[in-house]
């Protein structure tokens, strides 16, 4: 499998952060590791109280972010029965 280019990686992060109403930082640093430059990137979205709630390194970990915020997002904002009948 061929690895995905990094603008197409973070053109996909870019829409999936949209796509879920979160605005995207993009943190890059590069650093020497055994002779060798190495691009360190790091995607953080946040929502719109400005907290951290989805980040990752790469695409599948960005992804994964977003399903685990979204999966606490559903059980802390589900409506009780006194609620909905209020």
């Amino acid at each position: 499998m061929n690895e995905m280019k990094k603008r197409e990686e973070r053109d996909l992060i870019k829409k999936a952060m949209e796509e879920n109403g979160l605005r995207l930082t993009i943190y890059q640093k590069s650093c020497f590791r055994n002779g060798a430059l190495i691009e360190k990137i790091l995607y953080k979205g946040w929502n719109d109280e400005g907290e951290e709630v989805a980040s990752g390194s790469c695409l599948a970990k960005v992804l994964e972010s977003i399903e685990k915020w979204r999966e606490r997002e559903s059980t802390v904002k589900k409506p009780t029965s006194a609620t909905a009948q209020s």
